[in-house]
């Protein structure tokens, strides 16, 4: 692998939650930096993450297998946090980021990506937080973070944008997500920093303040990352609020709800504790189940509560149950900071996948992890023998070139070349426990567990 990466472990078998209740376990699919996903709409099967350095980490086959899709220069620091594949054409992919240039169009599925939006008197322009979103009507949008807080429109696949508003500096100095109604294709809300919430009924042209908590804004450190609509009821909508600055923390923060269409929103739960990602699941009986998830803006330690927080409610915000089970280690770079950054449920087959920094979940509503099955789909086995891991390989590429073993502690423990599709990986030295393969190149590689029982 890359040596600025580090592949970090957490084991499949060690990362759900068995709750007495039923809302379900997390089981971690990759141990990477994953800041939004999605899932294409014709093949529930090709999963995509935005990940950092101009890269998307792309599997065909449900996360058992990941190549490297790459949409510029790998040496650069920045971080792909909007994704929108094109419904009418899957082939279409648009992509922004924070501290990403603009935005980047492929036609070709990922194989080649092109500068379609950049400023041109040399200003940044960032796409912050799913900042790219496509309306009912086929429109799709897009709200610029840094440099002006403007908001695009294309009609042609994003192939061109045209600049339709502008929200003034001195309201907001960041925009951080557009959110498209689910029904009303001329009803659209942006989530900004001062924690204001904007609503436009012309399709973007014009914008209205909305009045969050009986206010025009929450604190001057709160910023609006994610808004969504209930699939059940129009009327309803949830957003949540980060917190920047731990001096700030009283009064700011938690889970918002709207039941007028977005015109006024109010805290529901979780005062004082910072959040960036929210979803709402589809329900049989017309129930609202909410999905959060904690946020913190630093790597470092930080007084703000919401590193690690993950709550579901099936109720519509009402009462909240947490998952309190996942275990966290570090993701490639040997960060730490347990931030959920998105939710994502792919409607063809209703899963629901969590990007957070240090790495992909998905939820799996009952609490049977069948590790077989992953070996399977990745057409990987292992078994111990007593003195030696043997790998069968039964779908072997020429970029298998290495493979790397690491313990629970996210400690490398032995490595090597791959030589042919089933070797005998000798490890006399390892304790009894469970352990990651991680098997391939930096472009194509699969993991897979080992348990080795002395």
């Amino acid at each position: 692998m890359k040596n600025r990466l580090i592949i970090i472990l957490i084991l499949c078998a060690t990362t759900s939650l068995a709750l007495a209740s039923d809302i379900g376990t997390w089981r971690l699919l990759l141990p990477k930096q994953a800041y939004t996903v999605r899932t294409n709409p014709k093949n529930p099967d090709r999963i995509y993450i935005g990940n950092w350095a101009n890269q998307i980490l792309v599997s065909n086959d449900r996360g058992a297998t990941w190549e490297t899709m790459e949409v510029g220069s790998l040496s650069v620091t920045n971080f792909i946090t909007s994704i929108h594949i094109c419904p009418e054409d899957t082939a279409t992919i648009i992509v922004g980021g924070y501290v990403f240039p603009g935005i980047k169009r492929s036609t070709d599925g990922g194989a080649t990506f092109n500068t379609v939006f950049q400023d041109l008197s040399g200003r940044q322009a960032w796409f912050v937080s799913e900042a790219i979103t496509q309306a009912v009507d086929g429109t799709i949008y897009a709200a610029r973070g840094r440099g002006i807080s403007a908001v695009y429109r294309s009609t042609d696949k994003g192939e061109t944008w045209d600049s339709i508003s502008v929200i003034p500096f001195s309201e907001t100095p960041k925009l951080h997500t557009i959110a498209a109604h689910n029904v009303d294709a001329n009803l659209l809300f942006l989530g900004a920093s001062r924690g204001k919430i904007y609503r436009s009924e012309d399709g973007g042209h014009s914008w209205s303040l909305c009045s969050v908590n009986g206010r025009d804004t929450i604190r001057d450190d709160s910023e609006i990352p994610k808004i969504v609509f209930s699939p059940n009821n129009p009327d309803v909508g949830y957003a949540v609020v980060s917190i920047a600055l731990e001096e700030n923390i009283a009064g700011n923060g938690g889970i918002l709800k709207s039941t007028d269409r977005g015109r006024t929103w109010n805290r529901i739960g979780f005062p004082d504790t910072s959040f960036w990602a929210v979803d709402v699941l589809p329900t049989k009986d017309g129930s609202d189940d909410v999905l959060l998830g904690g946020f913190r803006v630093t790597e470092a330690d930080t007084i703000v509560k919401g590193d690690s927080l993950v709550y579901r409610s099936r109720d519509g915000g009402q009462t909240w149950e947490r998952y309190k089970g996942i275990t966290w280690k570090r993701n490639e770079l040997g960060q730490s900071a347990r931030s959920i950054w998105s939710f994502y449920r792919d409607p063809t087959t209703n899963t629901e996948y969590m990007a957070t920094l240090v790495g992909l979940y998905v939820l799996d509503e009952s609490t049977d992890v069948n590790e077989d099955a992953r070996s399977k789909a990745a057409k990987l086995f292992t078994q111990y023998n007593g003195s030696n891991i043997v790998v069968t390989d039964m779908a072997p590429a020429p970029t298998d070139k290495t493979w790397q073993l690491y313990d629970a502690a996210a400690n490398l423990v032995a490595s090597g070349s791959i030589t042919a599709p089933t070797m005998a990986l000798s490890t006399p030295s390892l304790a009894s426990g469970s352990y990651l393969l991680v098997w391939g190149s930096d472009a194509r590689f699969r993991t897979v567990s080992v348990v080795v029982a002395r």
